[in-house]
């Protein structure tokens, strides 16, 4: 007979219980809901519903605050372009970009669907622009994303 082994995951506002012998065999599941009590054999050893759920709201309003990150960075991206004359396709591409993200020459050019030289040549003008960062050398550096607009 084999022991089935035993884990837990958390979906949305939900708590799935499982038990499964090996990956491919999964053996049973359970769904609580964090509105309503867990099962009395889960109370002191998860979290309650009311902490589980306070995590959970707190992670909606991270997602919001990025969100509105992004949407300001998009609107100053806009406003950039008309005072500092960025081409199109600098504009697109920071507007599709995340602040801190890395990227290289060849991902640019990759993205934007240019030679490697127009990429290098737009990423250069966008430093010049300080609206992101060389980080290293030629070989093996990277631009990177700058939250300072």
């Amino acid at each position: 007979m084999v022991t089935p082994k035993q884990g837990y995951v958390i979906i949305e506002r939900s708590f799935i219980e499982y038990a499964f012998a090996d990956v491919n065999k999964p053996m049973e599941t359970a769904t609580y809901s964090f509105s309503k009590e867990l099962p009395v054999e889960y109370q002191g050893i998860l979290p309650a519903p009311q902490i589980l759920a306070k995590q959970i709201l707190q992670w909606d309003q991270d997602d919001q605050i990025e969100e509105q990150s992004r949407i300001h960075y998009q609107k100053s991206i806009i406003q950039s372009q008309q005072t500092q004359n960025l081409t199109a396709r600098q504009t697109k591409f920071l507007q599709t970009v995340k602040i801190g993200q890395q990227i290289t020459t060849t991902q640019y050019a990759a993205k934007m669907q240019v030679s490697s030289s127009t990429a290098l040549r737009d990423l250069k003008k966008l430093v010049e622009k300080q609206f992101v960062e060389k980080v290293g050398k030629n070989k093996g550096g990277y631009f990177q994303i700058k939250a300072n607009l």
